[in-house]
């Protein structure tokens, strides 16, 4: 803030009190570019016109220098024209008591309220710019990430099956950022994975080819000393071919579900009348087991399916073994064709102990099994029969569920196909 002065530039004409003489005088250049924000800007304007502000500025020296250029004017002002330098505080109001008369210069504010709106409205489109180009930005690469995230989740999903085996691989990313990483880790981890579970389908291949030669010596050698023990340690050599029965029939287990997927790759489908060979199958499972009793239902007319029915009836003995292992000789084995407009159900239901919730879900996957070990020791299951049921009904295109009868009484496998169209 400059200091209080009064200058003396021309002499002028005595004029009468209250007489105002309007002028259009232009803005100095250097109070628009420097000094608009003090004494241009209506804000600037309303914030320095404070007494104590301004004297604030001036290291409370306002009073003092006030005083002294009005000393210098003296008590009376007349016969000159005036131009006050400091625009601020009450300087100007008691010089004005002096001035016998006054020369008011105005100048309209239209010229700074245009330049106002000017500076705001460049600042505000300046602004605008900026925010859209950082939005744009942000935007691209939000949408580059996930574009990026979603292809590998969509690779990772589509390399395993819904049974939980890789079928597939991920493509290795070259970007080194940590997506890159990401991908590269999958990639490797599947591959992993994948070699595990080629290792553990092989393992029952395995199993059952060591297995079976040393199995044979074994029995061989027992047939010999059975032979020549002439009935003594006989309860000796019962409980060691016992053994052997039980590895041997273990081992055939095995063999069937190595041979599973080579048989289903190698299978010739053909159309068949389902009822005419569900009634040949019920005969054979009524001789194989007297002590139960076994129900078929099936449809007044024929049922045609496209089926290999080797596999069909594979899969049709490991349902109905389960059944009857878990249903009492007293309560028969229900077996029901049905067909729909487009799909052909077959059920298969005993009555005995109800599956546990938690198993349902699982039931159906490779070596998972709700048996009691305790009371079935003479038969040893795998987990592998509904497992081979679920993957040669896939192979016909339809699906296996299990589920408790609604009198809680049993449980109802069903076996779903889509029908001849």
């Amino acid at each position: 803030m400059k200091k209080p002065i009064a200058q003396a530039n021309v002499e002028a004409p005595t004029a009468g009190p209250g007489m105002a003489r309007e002028a259009e005088v232009p803005l100095p250049r250097y109070l628009e570019q420097t000094y608009w924000w003090a004494y241009l800007h209506p804000r600037g304007v309303r914030f320095f016109e404070r007494q104590w502000l301004v004297n604030l500025i001036l290291w409370g020296n306002y009073r003092m220098l006030r005083d002294a250029a009005l000393a210098e004017l003296g008590p009376s002002v007349s016969g000159r024209v005036l131009q006050v330098a400091c625009v601020y505080g009450d300087f100007t109001e008691r010089l004005a008591d002096r001035v016998a008369g006054v020369v008011m210069v105005e100048e309209t504010t239209n010229n700074i309220q245009i330049l106002q709106r000017n500076a705001m409205v460049s600042l505000i489109n300046k602004t605008l710019a900026v925010f859209a180009v950082v939005t744009l930005a942000l935007l691209g690469f939000a949408t580059r990430l996930s574009l990026r995230l979603r292809r590998l989740s969509n690779e990772a999903a589509a390399a395993i099956d819904e049974q939980g085996r890789v079928t597939g691989r991920m493509s290795v990313s070259a970007a080194t950022d940590e997506i890159g990483d990401l991908s590269r880790n999958y990639a490797a981890m599947l591959e992993r994975l994948r070699q595990y579970n080629l290792y553990l389908e092989s393992l029952a291949g395995k199993l059952s080819h060591e297995l079976r030669t040393p199995m044979a010596v074994v029995q061989s050698s027992l047939e010999n000393l059975r032979t020549e023990a002439a009935g003594r340690g006989e309860i000796y050599l019962d409980r060691a071919q016992d053994g052997m029965r039980r590895l041997n029939l273990l081992v055939t287990r095995l063999s069937e579900a190595a041979r599973l997927e080579q048989a289903l790759q190698s299978a010739e489908k053909e159309t068949i009348e389902l009822c005419r060979f569900l009634r040949k199958s019920m005969d054979g499972y009524r001789a194989a087991c007297p002590t139960h009793t076994f129900n078929l239902s099936v449809p007044a007319t024929e049922v045609s399916l496209r089926i290999s029915q080797d596999l069909f009836l594979q899969m049709l003995d490991k349902i109905i073994a389960n059944a009857v292992d878990f249903s009492s000789p007293s309560e028969p084995v229900e077996v029901r064709l049905v067909q729909d407009k487009d799909s052909v159900r077959l059920s298969v239901t005993n009555h005995g102990p109800l599956l546990p919730e938690s198993m349902q879900g699982e039931l159906f996957n490779s070596m998972v099994s709700v048996r009691n070990k305790k009371g079935k020791e003479a038969e040893p299951h795998l987990g592998l029969g509904l497992y081979i049921a679920r993957m040669i009904a896939e192979y016909h295109g339809g699906r296996i569920r299990a589920e408790n009868l609604a009198g809680k009484d049993g449980v109802c496998f069903t076996l779903i196909f889509p029908g001849e169209g």
